[in-house]
């Protein structure tokens, strides 16, 4: 089997891994083992978690780090990267495009 799965997608991407398993008696690996008994209630499915605990805010970290210009740099110079047909990254934006500087 050939699976690409990704990190920001990584609960969905596990149910649909785990649908496509099926056991010996027709079951899914989702249906035996995915949709509940995780967490640290018991009663989250594989991979769920709760978002509110795991807040990183890592897009206030990237502004302190790049200025809308770097982010329109590489938007530009790695569009290839970014649009490649079987990656599928997401689009993003730390900035609203607001780079002056035409010479990028």
């Amino acid at each position: 089997m050939t699976f690409i799965g990704y990190l920001h997608s990584v609960a969905p991407d596990a149910e649909r891994l785990l649908k496509a398993i099926k056991s010996s008696k027709g079951t899914s690996a989702w249906d035996d083992f995915g949709k509940t008994g995780w967490g640290s209630s018991g009663k989250n499915a594989f991979m769920v978690r709760d978002t509110a605990h795991h807040m990183t805010h890592a897009h206030d970290k990237l502004r302190k780090y790049y200025t809308a210009c770097d982010e329109t740099f590489v938007e530009h110079h790695w569009a290839g990267e970014w649009e490649h047909d079987t990656i599928h990254f997401d689009e993003f934006h730390l900035f609203n495009g607001t780079c002056l500087n035409d010479s990028l």
